[in-house]
């Protein structure tokens, strides 16, 4: 993983050391990450340090602290937390002259189109290869299938088909109002295959299990992902929180 953190040393209030005194580089370096300091308004070293980044491996994520100055180029707002909100934008048009861009608003250059048409072109076969495993897979797994298109298209049943679908509780009992959720949950699930319950560590708290679900679990963080179809857990949106 890289993270690019763009440290401008500015807030939208104040600059940053009025409230902030944290060292970034020692920070990150005590969580065990790769750590470069570079010139944020230097394409050059950005690029250099994306590459050495991904070049790494040392099983550490990378983070590259971009120093930058705020609305530069802009100079009547250059460096100060009024860069960010809106009184740099009657501005625009002098600025992007003083800094040689074009007039249009939003530029496209000839190089960049020319560059992702060449790409589109390099990765069509590698995408029509993945398109023709994807159909096998589909015809193999009609069932899961209909389950992923449902998922990626977000098609879910109305609230009204919901409401019918939950029976008729007794309001009457003494439960509480997790376990009366978890009861809940548990129809809902059935009705949505693709529906995801999560906790970091509290399920037995939460009761946010879902029974006839499958769990997803990492060694490292504890956090447990009860699911109704664990193969198309990347393509789930929405995502029960008990309170």
């Amino acid at each position: 993983m890289v993270l690019i953190y763009d440290s401008n040393d500015v807030t939208l209030d104040k600059k940053a050391d009025f409230t902030q005194s944290v060292n970034q580089e020692m920070y990150f370096q005590s969580l065990g990450w790769n750590v470069v300091t570079i010139d944020g308004n230097d394409h050059r070293e950005i690029d250099v340090a994306l590459s050495k980044a991904k070049t790494t491996k040392n099983g550490k994520p990378s983070v590259i602290i971009a120093k930058t100055v705020i609305g530069k180029g802009v100079s009547q707002v250059e460096g100060t937390s009024s860069a960010h909100v809106e009184a740099g934008v009657k501005f625009q048009d002098s600025a992007r002259k003083d800094l040689g861009l074009p007039e249009d608003k939003f530029h496209v250059s000839d190089t960049t189109r020319k560059f992702f048409q060449n790409r589109n072109a390099e990765l069509k076969s590698k995408y029509d290869a993945w398109m023709e495993t994807f159909a096998a897979w589909k015809a193999a797994n009609p069932t899961l299938a209909a389950e992923l298109d449902a998922a990626v298209s977000k098609r879910t049943p109305s609230i009204e088909e919901l409401n019918a679908g939950i029976p008729e509780y007794d309001s009457c009992k003494n439960v509480a109002t997790r376990q009366s959720g978890s009861d809940v949950l548990q129809h809902i699930a059935a009705m949505v295959p693709q529906y995801v319950s999560g906790s970091a560590d509290l399920h037995g708290s939460t009761k946010n299990y879902i029974m006839m679900g499958r769990t997803s679990e990492t060694q490292t963080s504890k956090a447990r992902v009860s699911m109704a179809a664990t193969s198309i857990l990347v393509f789930v949106s929405t995502l029960w929180v008990p309170w």
